[in-house]
């Protein structure tokens, strides 16, 4: 996986490949979004149909991730993790591992 900043950036490069939003970060008062590119040979020949629904549910993950909809979050993950050639898997273990840090630190 490469990690690109920025939407214009993204935005670019979605014709050819698949971008998927990570997470924004604030560096020097300004919102910086980051995303991640997953190279075509990553993603196997039975996950090309099913692509388009995992890249929603991805997108729907980034939603609801920033809505704090944990409850959400934690379902979508169970059905994307080992998806897009394994790429966002350490991805997915950080916000599993942030989700479970702010519910104990809420206890």
């Amino acid at each position: 996986m490469q990690i690109i900043m920025g939407r214009e950036n993204a935005n670019n490069l979605k014709e050819k490949y698949t971008v998927l939003e990570l997470d924004t970060f604030t560096v020097n008062g300004q919102d910086i979004e980051s995303y991640c590119v997953i190279p075509g040979e990553k993603i196997t020949l039975d996950e090309i149909p099913h692509l388009s629904r995992l890249t929603i549910m991805h997108e729907s993950l980034i939603s609801e991730l920033k809505k704090n909809n944990y409850d959400f979050v934690e379902q979508a993950l169970e059905h994307l993790i080992g998806h897009f050639g394994g790429e966002m898997d350490s991805f997915y273990a950080h916000v599993k591992e942030r989700i479970a840090t702010h519910k104990k630190d809420t206890q």
